[in-house]
C-alpha cells in the first residue's frame, strides 16, 4: 500500500512544490497503476521535466530511429554538435589582480600574436554567463581589447575570498579613476 501525506502548509521552495504537484498529478491520472511502477515513474518524470521542452532539438528521436532488430544507429557526431547541457555559453574575463597580470594585459594590447599571452593570462581569468557579462559591461566595469578580450577594469568587483561579484561592477573606487 502507498500512503500519500500532504503537509498542512504548501512547500515554499519552487522546486519542491513542483515535485509534489507533479507526483500528485501522476497519482490522480493513473489511479489503477502501480504508483512505483515503470508507467507511473515515466509519467512523473515527463511531467516534472516537461520532456517536449527538454528535447527541442529532437535529439532523442535521432538516437535510434530504426527498430532494434535492424541494428543500433547512434549519430554521435551530429548529436554532439547540436547538444549542449548549458546553452548559455560562458565568457572568459581577464582579471588583472596582480602586477604580472597587468603587464600581460598591456602586452596583449599591442601584440600581433595574442595566443601565447592569452595562455599566460588563463590563470587570471574567470568565466561568467552572458547575462552577467552584459551587467558588467553595462556598468562600465569591462574594457574589451581588440574587440574580443574582456578585461575587468573595476577591480572592486573581484575579491580573493569569493571571486567575481557582479553586483559590485558599478561601484568604483575614486582613487582608481584618477590617473
Amino acid at each position: 500500500q502507498v500512503y500519500v501525506f500532504e503537509p498542512e502548509k504548501p512547500q515554499k521552495m519552487p522546486w519542491l512544490k513542483r515535485c509534489a504537484s507533479r507526483a500528485g498529478e501522476t497519482l490522480r491520472s493513473l489511479p489503477s497503476v502501480d504508483p512505483i511502477g515503470l508507467q507511473s515513474m515515466r509519467r512523473y518524470f515527463e511531467l516534472l521535466y516537461d520532456v517536449q521542452e527538454l528535447d527541442k532539438k529532437k535529439i532523442m528521436s535521432r538516437l535510434n530511429p530504426k527498430p532494434l532488430r535492424e541494428g543500433l544507429i547512434f549519430p554521435f557526431k551530429t548529436v554532439a554538435k547540436e547538444f549542449s547541457f548549458i546553452e548559455d555559453e560562458s565568457i572568459g574575463i581577464i582579471v588583472p589582480i596582480e602586477s604580472e597580470a597587468e603587464k600581460l594585459v598591456q602586452e596583449l594590447r599591442y601584440t600581433e600574436f595574442p595566443s601565447s599571452v592569452l595562455r599566460k593570462l588563463q590563470q587570471y581569468s574567470v568565466s561568467v554567463r552572458s547575462n552577467e557579462f552584459r551587467l558588467l559591461q553595462d556598468a562600465g566595469a569591462l574594457e574589451i581589447l581588440d574587440d574580443q578580450f574582456p578585461v575587468l577594469r573595476n577591480l572592486l568587483a573581484y575579491q580573493d575570498s569569493i571571486g567575481l561579484c557582479i553586483e559590485k561592477g558599478g561601484i568604483w573606487d575614486i582613487e582608481t579613476l584618477i590617473q
